[in-house]
């Protein structure tokens, strides 16, 4: 359980499926101490409306949910013990204690600090953990089935480690592909991000070994990057007048692929002279579009406080069990050789989302792009998270055709000796060739005789396009 304060209201939302449409549903689990009004212990939310308050009475924290409807769920099992236990969302939340002791960090059983949990697509549980005594973040694998039970996975915790130097892992989240998100907070500096690590390399680690997660995006909101803090250091310890900063603990993954990440804001306001605090709690929704730019961003409000009322609401796990692909197509290599009017290209995408083809684009000075072909997927329905090479060449060059017609001129006045023929092939063989180029999309009568750009059009089935960047192909 984590180390919080009971002045801490414990808050998670779980999001569930609802309609294609895509509304959003979720749990959400309040501590009942100076809490807002009716908003205490388990209950269901739709569209950030409560609903039902008939399971307030269970405290969930953190929180998993699986395939099978079932919640997991990380408790304080007496001093310095934990349990995990289940709840079966189908049958009144009827609760298994799975294991009433467990070790969450390798050994530093008394200081951990359980932060966040999550289950895969193929209902593999996992949950992080982090130790105030080394400050190593921990990661927990089980495996669970379709009654609410669960089996270590992992004899030893594996290591989150990033490129941070002093940071905790809060919470985790997994997509379709079973790779793993982190929502990270820089406890140095106060700012938080979303850190990824590739499923491929999660399920061959060995049991114990250290994860080195790569950086993905900075949490921000419409006015820029975030200030991260803690409700316990930047709230209870601070009197000065110029408080504003959120609180992040959660994420998770919504039905149409988009990552929620709770943002619950602590500030100050001047209210007659008098500083006074308010609290609001809300969810950040990220969606990528390309993998050139930051995802969108969109907030939705839970709840806001009445100004000096001390009502507060913190929101310490999100779970869902949703797993959408939530990272763009994304290309690796890309590379581009020219050789006596030959173009070679290939390229290879680590991601593919929802993708339709690409459209292969050439020009000769950089600005101004045609099509030279067009080339589908590889992989099925248009997504895969695993490297696809792909590779086209084709004949840009005007040269070779013209050397061919000539050739065939010369051979023919050579059997003829009649200037009248020659002149004639001639001309029929100019207007070939003009009629070629204007025929030619691809071209426009454009000759790549020297330097040739290249740049690649990603489509994807909704009909949205994106550029990739442009090269310039190495002439051999």
């Amino acid at each position: 359980m984590k180390n919080i304060k009971n002045t801490v209201i414990i808050i998670f939302y779980l999001l569930l499926y609802v309609n294609a449409r895509s509304q959003f549903s979720f749990y959400a689990h309040y501590d009942d101490f100076n809490t807002a009004p009716t908003l205490n212990g388990l209950q269901f939310f739709t569209n950030y409306s409560s609903v039902n308050t008939a399971i307030s009475q269970f405290k969930i924290d953190p929180v998993a949910i699986s395939n099978s409807n079932f919640l997991y769920s990380i408790e304080d099992g007496g001093p310095n013990t934990h349990k995990l236990v289940s709840y079966n969302a189908n049958a009144g939340y009827s609760k298994k204690t799975i294991f009433s002791s467990l070790n969450w960090d390798g050994g530093l059983h008394s200081d951990a600090r359980t932060r966040g949990a999550a289950t895969t697509q193929n209902n593999q549980l996992y949950t992080c953990a982090f130790s105030v005594v080394s400050g190593i973040n921990y990661l927990n694998a089980f495996t669970t089935d379709a009654n609410g039970n669960a089996t270590i996975l992992s004899t030893k915790p594996y290591k989150l480690k990033t490129n941070l130097s002093s940071y905790e892992v809060m919470d985790i989240a997994f997509d379709q592909f079973n790779n793993l998100y982190a929502l990270v907070v820089d406890i140095a500096i106060n700012q938080g991000y979303i850190y990824f690590f590739k499923n491929s390399e999660l399920s061959s680690a060995a049991d114990g070994a250290t994860l080195n997660l790569e950086k993905k995006f900075q949490l921000f909101n419409q006015n820029g990057p975030l200030k991260i803090g803690s409700v316990y250091s930047n709230w209870e310890e601070s009197s000065q007048t110029n408080v504003d900063f959120y609180v992040s603990e959660g994420i998770a993954f919504s039905d149409k692929g988009s990552l929620l990440v709770s943002l619950d804001r602590i500030k100050k306001v001047n209210s007659g002279g008098q500083f006074l605090p308010i609290f609001t709690s809300a969810i950040a929704e990220y969606q990528f579009e390309d993998e050139k730019t930051l995802p969108n961003y969109s907030e939705h409000h839970l709840y806001e406080s009445a100004i000096g009322a001390n009502k507060l609401s913190i929101c310490t796990d999100l779970g869902s069990n949703q797993f959408p692909i939530f990272l763009p197509t994304t290309i690796d290599h890309f590379e581009a050789n020219y050789t006596k009017g030959l173009l070679s290209i290939n390229w290879t995408s680590t991601t593919e989302n929802n993708l339709n083809n690409y459209d292969v684009l050439i020009s000769n000075d950089g600005n101004h792009f045609n099509k030279m072909a067009s080339i589908s997927s590889s992989n099925n329905n248009g997504n895969s998270n695993i490297a696809t090479h792909y590779q086209i060449e084709k004949n840009i060059s005007k040269t070779s055709f013209l050397l061919t017609y000539i050739f065939i001129g010369i051979s023919i006045f050579s059997i003829f000796k009649k200037r009248i023929l020659m002149v004639s092939f001639l001309a029929i063989a100019i207007f070939l060739i003009s009629g070629c180029s204007k025929s030619d999309a691809q071209s426009k009568e454009e000759l790549y005789t020297g330097k040739v750009f290249v740049k690649l059009q990603i489509n994807n089935k909704n009909g949205k396009s994106v550029g990739s960047k442009i090269i310039l192909a190495n002439s051999l």
